[in-house]
């Protein structure tokens, strides 16, 4: 199947606005562009493709109307206790525009963390690696002044793997309860924790 460059585009638009399955879009993504360019494709045919589409239109940017991001990140020196007693702290920096550097400290070592605004799509990011092969990904589609929530995948030092839902709730300047409802490897959890300022 050969696709017309104009609706190839439409394709590559469509995958990059979902994050339902990573894995497939960008193999969608490789494909609809070499399509797009006379090369030989996968097999992926026109009514996956279609579906795709159809379950993420593509909306233009409005690049003057663009909202800014209603949650201020927390920012300067905090510590983070979750429910099983385990401390971390992390020192946020705005970095430019509205994303932020994380740089955290805990029992298994430092991290840093990406956190950025997505304005067309009104999502607040946040991306981080650790020791022994952590990583996390938050995509907080809740974005309020004094809430976030969002999806929460998260590899854990000693190899455990978090997903569900990640809320963070700001009660004043100096505290911002966590709940995290989902699973830890494939067992059901419930996690409360909190975030207080340190300086």
């Amino acid at each position: 199947m050969e696709l017309p460059r104009e609706k190839a585009i439409e394709y590559i638009k469509a995958a990059k606005l979902s994050s339902d399955n990573h894995s497939f879009l960008n193999a969608l993504t490789v494909y609809v562009y070499r399509t797009a360019f006379g090369l030989k494709a996968a097999n992926v045919n026109e009514a996956v493709l279609q579906n795709v589409l159809a379950a993420n239109p593509v909306h233009e940017r409005d690049s003057d109307n663009l909202p800014e991001c209603p949650w201020k990140c927390l920012v300067g020196h905090w510590k983070l206790t979750d429910a099983s007693g385990n401390d971390a702290e992390v020192v946020w920096k705005p970095v430019g525009g509205d994303s932020f550097l994380g740089l955290w400290k805990g029992d298994s070592g430092e991290a840093t963390e990406v956190v950025g605004w997505r304005s067309d799509t009104k999502e607040l990011v946040a991306t981080g690696y650790g020791p022994n092969g952590e990583y996390w990904e938050v995509v907080f589609t809740t974005v309020t002044e004094t809430m976030i929530r969002g999806r929460l995948v998260h590899r854990t030092p000693d190899g455990a793997i978090k997903l569900g839902i990640w809320q963070v709730t700001k009660t004043n300047d100096n505290e911002a309860p966590t709940l995290f409802v989902g699973t830890r490897n494939g067992e059901h959890v419930t996690e409360k924790g909190s975030f207080q300022r340190v300086k």
